[in-house]
């Protein structure tokens, strides 16, 4: 009876060993794909020209860590970025590749077929002022419907242009394509015209709405127009904290680029909570069940009518 019960005991604990190494080699080789993807992950950020007030989420200066992408972004018409900015490449720090942002998503910053010829012969320029790629970002697009095809040749052009001179080309739009235009299928057209041109070296959708804060709801279809091109696409994302969750989602993409972080180095220790002002929300944070975190910056995160504040250093 002992001896059956001590093969027993020697068969469990056999299969448990067994058990312990097949999860031990598994854990291993998936540590080391995450390691090889991140080894090959291409990010970058935006490095915002105007200042922000909020420094704890703000794309204004340089961020601390190390990226392979800086864009440069006024958000202004490409013709008046170039003047203003043609000898500012030096401004991006801590990336191995700099680029100049043309457009924006406000009318300030709207695209045209006459604009587009006038940016044809400047790229020459920047690559003597020592760019290394333009990022287009094409939002807002106006031309009555009969002018769109006109305007797609155009971009198609200046494209190619900007690849001959030497320059990277990145792309950025919202995730349905440029807005604003005057037919449905306008957009659909000029956003076929893009996910197809051979001198676009990235594209990156921007996942995050108007306020710049916080993601979409994320869901596979998203952005099933864009999974063909894989490691091409990088989505312009809010905050680094939120590429986990879209790499859960998009796990083909090849990267992400910030569109906020903390530049500033007292943010280490800050955070956004709930509060009827920022004074509840610094002095009774983590006190009431209303002052809790919000830790996408929006009001939204909020309960009861309560607004998220930036920059509070709670030690309750």
């Amino acid at each position: 009876m002992k001896k059956n019960k001590l093969k027993i005991i020697s068969i469990f604990l056999l299969i448990l060993i067994i058990l312990c190494s097949l999860i031990s080699s598994y854990s291993l080789q998936e540590n080391i794909e995450n390691q090889d993807q991140n080894k090959d992950l291409v990010t970058g950020f935006y490095n915002w020209t105007w200042e922000s007030k909020d420094k704890c989420n703000s794309g204004t200066g340089n961020p601390n860590k190390k990226h392979k992408i800086g864009i440069l972004f006024g958000g202004e018409k490409a013709d008046e970025a170039i003047n203003k900015y043609k000898d500012d490449s030096d401004r991006l720090k801590n990336c191995d590749k700099k680029f100049l942002n043309l457009g924006g998503g406000l009318k300030t910053g709207s695209w045209s077929v006459d604009i587009i010829e006038i940016i044809n012969n400047k790229y020459s320029d920047l690559k003597k002022a020592k760019w290394d790629g333009v990022c287009f970002d094409i939002e807002v697009c106006v031309p009555s419907c009969d002018k769109t095809k006109a305007l797609s040749n155009a971009f198609s052009n200046t494209f190619k242009q900007c690849e001959d001179a030497g320059l990277e080309v990145l792309l950025t739009t919202n995730i349905t394509g440029p807005y604003d235009l005057s037919c449905t299928h306008c957009r659909d057209d000029i956003l076929a015209m893009i996910l197809n041109h051979k001198s676009i070296t990235y594209i990156s959708p921007q996942l995050y709405g108007s306020s710049g804060k916080e993601l979409p709801k994320l869901s596979k279809d998203l952005m099933k127009r864009y999974e063909l091109l894989g490691k091409k696409i990088l989505p312009s994302i809010p905050k680094e904290s939120d590429w986990e969750e879209v790499r859960k989602n998009f796990s083909w993409v090849g990267g992400y680029i910030l569109w906020m972080h903390n530049s500033d180095p007292s943010c280490k220790n800050k955070a956004n909570w709930c509060g009827k002002d920022w004074n509840d929300a610094s002095n009774n944070c983590n006190k009431t069940e209303n002052n809790h975190q919000c830790p996408n910056s929006v009001d939204s995160d909020c309960s009861n009518g309560y607004k998220c504040f930036a920059n509070i250093n709670c030690s309750n």
